[in-house]
């Protein structure tokens, strides 16, 4: 039997940014989200919502790696095109022609995504199926996302996603809608509301009737007084009021961990206790397991046990799944994570327990360059018998150095910084600024490879950055009243 597997080409530009720029709330860098975030999560997914207990590199597990075990490099990676090969297990190949790719990948200053199409092959020639066009806030937030498709002569509108958001830039409300032929027709809009925390305490989902809107789903929270949520209550609509469905209770110890997760059901007329999730933590206060346990009716049972274990520098290096039966705990799936010495995953393996050995599931494997970018990526997923791979998928990312950069701070603080790129004399200028007193420049593995210190707060100095070597650095301008940093690229002439 004829079996493909799948592979990506993504080819990429790499921009420096600052560790702390460009991160604000909403902000989407990912060219290949194809799908939209809806706005609520499963009423038994406790903490679904909160950002404290979700991490960036998930698994199907809900454990997630840490960030800097991904990447600790300075960088972003943008996409140029991306590419998607089928593999014929059977001539053991790659096909001669990619079946589809994502081109004209474009961004705006600060790195947003503004545009991408996806392209099919037919066999003689690219078609184009669909694109995506955004636009963002100030801050960074997308504000609306245009999907159209190709009719073969033109794009076609199709769907227009719009968000709005408050002065705190929490989003507050989400409108979706469908193109008829001639207008936008609403389908959907959630509605979104916060404290004076930011904390996020309801959000309301309805549909479009033809005239009005129509609720479907509320959700409520509640916080203490460390801006924990200690609870969150669903409801449908039911027509002409609010009917309960699920509530969950969250406690938590005196370094605000979440030691206890209890949830309900509404049966009747009284809540109903369902699910209990019993969690502990190591004395970096890093999550070690969740209990769950089940009602029985009259007490809680053991239903199944989740443990993560962490490696020295906090990294995750395995999670396993456990499930209770007859009086004992036994091995269900055991996620193994393996780094590289800059703390780098490079291999990740999900074996699933036989009753007598652990079988292969699912192996991934990553190589970075010397720069921590990540090169390829290799999928391996395997039978049920876990001796034989069955298929899988590989990704290979290309970069290419940048020379030259957008400053999106330009301006800032009053100050400017030309010519940038610079091969020797770089200058600093601000007649707005409160006087220059150091000049500092540091390199994308935070060493300070320059420093000037300045008498008299001059408005204007010269930096002798020619022993430099190339590449992009961070430049650091203080006076007695503040910092400012940019980015700036040494290019010998």
């Amino acid at each position: 039997m004829r079996s493909k597997l799948f592979a990506l080409v993504i080819l990429l530009s790499v921009t420096h940014l600052l560790p702390a720029s460009g991160m604000a709330k909403g902000k989407d860098r990912s060219p290949l989200k194809k799908g939209n975030q809806y706005p609520f999560q499963s009423p038994f997914l406790p903490g679904s919502g909160d950002a404290k207990y979700s991490c960036p590199v998930n698994t199907d597990n809900g454990v997630s790696v840490n960030a800097h075990a991904m990447n600790r490099t300075a960088s972003v990676q943008l996409a140029d095109s991306i590419y998607y090969w089928s593999w014929d297990t059977t001539s053991a190949a790659y096909l001669a022609v990619p079946f589809e790719k994502i081109i004209d990948i474009q961004y705006d200053g600060n790195n947003n995504v503004t545009g991408e199409t996806w392209q099919t092959w037919n066999g003689f020639s690219w078609q184009n199926t669909s694109r995506g066009i955004y636009t963002y806030s100030p801050a960074n937030a997308r504000i609306t996302d245009l999907r159209q498709t190709w009719n073969g002569s033109a794009w076609v509108n199709a769907t227009l996603n719009t968000v709005t958001y408050d002065q705190n830039n929490n989003r507050t409300h989400d409108l979706r809608q469908n193109w008829s032929g001639s207008a936008w027709l609403n389908s959907t809009l959630s509605v979104y509301t916060y404290d004076v925390n930011n904390n996020q305490t309801g959000g309301l989902s309805q549909t479009w009737s033809g005239s009005s809107w129509s609720n479907i789903s509320r959700q409520s929270n509640t916080y203490d007084v460390n801006n924990n949520r200690i609870s969150e209550l669903y409801q449908p609509w039911g027509g002409s009021a609010w009917v309960n469905h699920s509530l969950f209770n969250y406690y938590y110890d005196f370094n605000n961990n979440r030691v206890n997760s209890v949830g309900q059901l509404w049966v009747g007329s009284a809540w109903v206790n369902n699910q209990n999730i019993v969690s502990t933590y190591n004395t970096n206060n890093k999550l070690t397991s969740h209990m769950y346990e089940a009602w029985n009716g009259s007490a809680w049972a053991h239903d199944a046990l989740y443990s993560i274990t962490y490696d020295a520098y906090d990294n995750v290096i395995s999670t396993s799944n456990q499930d209770w039966f007859g009086g004992g705990w036994y091995d269900g799936r055991l996620d193994s994570f393996f780094y590289d010495s800059n703390n780098n995953l490079i291999d990740y393996r999900i074996q699933n327990w036989s009753g007598f050995v652990w079988l292969n599931d699912y192996i991934s494997h990553r190589v970075y360059d010397a720069g921590n970018y990540l090169v390829t990526e290799t999928y391996t997923y395997w039978d049920t018998t876990g001796t034989m791979a069955e298929y899988g998928d590989s990704i290979i990312y290309y970069y290419h150095t940048v020379v030259g950069t957008q400053d999106v701070e330009a301006g800032k603080g009053g100050l400017s910084v030309y010519p940038n790129p610079v091969s020797d004399q770089l200058s600093v200028s601000g007649r707005d600024f409160a006087g220059i007193g150091k000049v500092e420049i540091y390199n994308l593995a935070g060493m300070k490879v320059y420093e000037a210190n300045y008498s008299g707060y001059p408005k204007e100095i010269k930096a002798d950055v020619s022993q430099l070597a190339d590449g992009m650095y961070f430049l650091k301008v203080s006076s007695e009243k503040e910092n400012v940093t940019f980015k700036m690229v040494k290019r010998t002439d």
